[in-house]
């Protein structure tokens, strides 16, 4: 009786070092999936955003725990992203006017932190900061050409949906930011939602070949994701 009572007490004492009955888990997993929005941005001014597009996200991860309310994330997501632009270009050896839409699939793989609130009637929340990899899955470009000149009138507008694996770069890296609620179903069980900004910073796409100029393109993703979390 004696050794019961004193294994309790180990117990007890043990449950309040930890960040709740989660802790206890070496590891979490997720899966998330939501619509996201996506566009282009230029250092050029020659080349311009010209809107977003409508995409989709989804994803597994598992989060380790590191303290009581501090986790390490990682896994993979697919993205179905890009954007749309517009340039002044050349068209048989003529000015024209270009306009883009990329639609491009990524695998990426984060690598983040995430913080999560002590839970309150089954309720907690959290913010998650990391990096991430991509890597371009398959692209294409669909592409409205527009000739300007008087001599190229009577061509009329041109357009034109092809695989633009050649002028999109391999590798995306980018900024993960996110922030999201969780609600206990039971225990180790949960659902959640939340939103998340996927801030790229390296050129996704290489020269057009309709267009003379070489800018730096940015892609962005806004994400709005939910799923469950055991």
């Amino acid at each position: 009786m004696k050794t019961t009572n004193v294994l309790i007490a180990l117990l007890i004492l043990f449950s309040t070092t930890v960040y709740g009955q989660e802790s206890v888990k070496p590891f979490y997993f997720s899966f998330r999936m939501g619509p996201n929005i996506s566009w282009l941005k230029s250092n050029s001014d020659n080349v311009h955003s010209d809107g977003a597009i409508l995409g989709f996200s989804w994803g597994a991860l598992c989060d380790v725990p590191i303290q009581d309310n501090l986790y390490g994330v990682s896994g993979f997501n697919i993205h179905f992203a890009g954007g749309k632009t517009s340039y002044l270009g050349t068209y048989n050896s003529n000015p024209a006017n270009f306009k883009e839409t990329y639609t491009i699939k990524y695998l990426e793989l984060p690598v983040m932190l995430k913080i999560r609130t002590r839970e309150v009637d089954k309720l907690s929340f959290y913010g998650q900061m990391g990096l991430g990899t991509a890597f371009r899955l398959n692209a294409r470009v669909d592409r409205t050409i527009i000739p300007t000149a008087p001599s190229q009138s009577s061509i009329g507008v041109l357009s034109e949906n092809i695989n633009s694996d050649n002028i999109t770069a391999f590798i995306r890296e980018s900024l993960l930011i996110g922030v999201g609620a969780e609600y206990s179903l039971r225990d180790n069980l949960k659902v959640f939602g939340g939103l998340n900004f996927n801030n790229g910073f390296t050129d996704i796409i290489k020269k057009s070949p309709y267009n003379t100029s070489d800018p730096k393109m940015i892609s962005n993703i806004l994400e709005f994701n939910v799923g469950i979390y055991f």
